[in-house]
């Protein structure tokens, strides 16, 4: 591949700041924003997201004066180096890939973005976390059903709850199976009321 004598000191720079995997997947990609977002999400992987100005961006990417309407900006300089990560992503020819949503709005335009960085380490962690909160579901479906025969509406108000914020699902039945060990002498009733007051003042689940 021939490199332009315009391109040549952005490659220096990649070069000084990748290593050579990194540095052969920016060459790989066709859109100088595309290196330029890799660039940033190398950057950002360990925390997983970051976020510029539309302002920002237009000076790092010296587009003062390009793509002035904002759907334009969108379309040219997040949409495609977007589609274009995550497509050699899905090749397993790219180590990350990212999304975006608008963070600040001025008017109906849109001022700032964050953006989130995904790797191969990020989506395992995703899937171990549904597995984990899907049987942690389970669980409190389960222990919850146990103690609160009576009252199967109860039931249902727990298991939407979990099921909405699946992310306190393992904190809900890690604190159910606490409460169901520290009173299991206690008869069903009595350990149902206390898992039922304790899921009100930790989660707000009434």
């Amino acid at each position: 591949m021939q490199v332009s004598k315009e391109v040549l000191p952005y490659y220096v720079e990649l070069a000084q700041n990748f290593t050579s995997y990194s540095m052969t997947v920016a060459i790989a990609l066709k859109s100088t924003f595309s290196q330029r977002f890799y660039e940033l999400c190398c950057q950002y992987r360990n925390a997983g997201f970051f976020f510029y100005t539309v302002e920002k961006l237009r000076e790092m990417f010296m587009l003062e004066k390009k793509y002035k309407r904002g759907c334009d900006f969108k379309r040219r300089v997040l949409d495609d180096p977007q589609k274009e990560l995550r497509e050699l992503y899905n090749a397993g020819q790219c180590d990350l890939y990212f999304e975006f949503e608008p963070k600040s709005y001025k008017g109906k335009e849109v001022t700032e973005y964050k953006f989130y960085v995904y790797t191969r380490q990020t989506e395992q962690q995703k899937l171990l976390e549904y597995e984990s909160a899907k049987q942690a579901i389970i669980y409190i479906t389960t222990t919850i059903s146990r103690f609160s025969k009576s009252d199967k509406g109860y039931v249902k108000r727990v298991v939407n709850a979990v099921q909405l914020h699946p992310e306190i699902a393992v904190q809900v039945a890690q604190k159910i199976q606490k409460k169901f060990e520290q009173y299991i002498d206690k008869p069903a009733k009595q350990i149902g009321a206390i898992i039922r007051v304790c899921l009100m003042e930790d989660f707000g689940i009434e």
